[in-house]
């Protein structure tokens, strides 16, 4: 019997999202739902899922460009090993908590980079 080879490692790295990032980040999001049938029943023809594509492009930018003035993050995650390629992402609003406590927060995952 052969022993069976261990999965493959794809090396990742964790980043705060950069407005270069907003397009790969709006297609991730509509890839995620394409198989879901309310996402074609709600936008059932090519023109209305390019234009939620391109709401989600604009919301999304004014996440990155505001961030930390908006109560917002996004986080991306990086295959290395593909010349940075970004195959996930998370969009968190942060608590209201004072402005100390969320620059702790912002400063812990700049340093992760």
């Amino acid at each position: 019997m052969k022993k069976s080879q261990p999965p493959a490692i794809m090396p990742l790295k964790i980043d705060v999202a950069k407005t270069e990032d907003v397009a790969r980040i709006a297609a991730i999001h509509l890839a995620a739902f394409d198989s879901n049938p309310l996402l074609h029943v709600q936008f059932p023809s090519p023109a209305s899922l390019k234009a939620l594509g391109e709401i989600l492009c604009h919301d999304m930018a004014r996440a990155v460009e505001q961030g930390e003035s908006a109560g917002k993050v996004v986080i991306v995650a990086r295959d290395s090993d593909e010349k940075d390629e970004i195959i996930a992402f998370a969009k968190w609003d942060l608590p209201s908590l004072s402005k100390d406590v969320r620059r702790v927060f912002l400063s812990g995952l700049k340093t992760t980079r």
